[in-house]
């Protein structure tokens, strides 16, 4: 983590993974090709130290807690974030409810370093209601419920390989 593998480009980081682990790499080097890391899975079944291949994929998480107070009154808000990859490698950490956690570089922020970052690839909504104490505008802790609904929206292409012994 936080270290440049290779020359920083998120090929070498895949491709230095399944070497040392004696795996093989992948069979296309293009620099705009879409690799082939062995054989295919689905995104849901993949497993630690599968290889994911990125083609102009743009994940759109969308969260809105709604605060309904005991007295009536409510607060509402969203946030938004995308996850862009446009032609990218990354390499499987392990799975988790909100997608696939993968350790990549060459990717904004912190560059052509070593990070991990959740990776959603199923689109959907989910939606959670709980009571809590939450503070009201005029300062004061108040029962309420709050809902937060996620919202994931996904477009381009995602391919998830599983490496092969050399």
């Amino acid at each position: 983590m936080g270290q440049k593998v290779g020359a920083g480009e998120c090929w070498d980081l895949a491709d230095q993974a399944l070497r040392a682990a004696g795996a093989a790499s992948s069979t296309t080097t293009g620099p705009d090709d879409d690799y082939v890391w062995g054989d295919k899975v689905i995104p849901a079944g993949a497993l630690p130290g599968d290889v994911v291949q990125f083609r102009d994929y743009v994940a759109t998480v969308r969260t809105t807690t709604d605060i309904t107070f005991d007295d009536g009154s409510s607060s509402s808000g969203w946030t938004e974030e995308q996850i862009e990859r446009p032609h990218h490698t990354a390499v499987v950490e392990s799975t988790g409810r909100a997608g696939l956690v993968v350790l990549e570089q060459n990717v904004d922020p912190g560059g052509k370093k070593v990070q991990r970052h959740t990776i959603a690839i199923t689109p959907g909504t989910t939606t959670t209601s709980t009571p809590q104490t939450v503070k009201a505008d005029d300062g004061k802790m108040k029962a309420a419920k709050v809902t937060i609904t996620v919202t994931v929206t996904i477009s381009g292409k995602i391919w998830v390989y599983r490496p092969k012994a050399k």
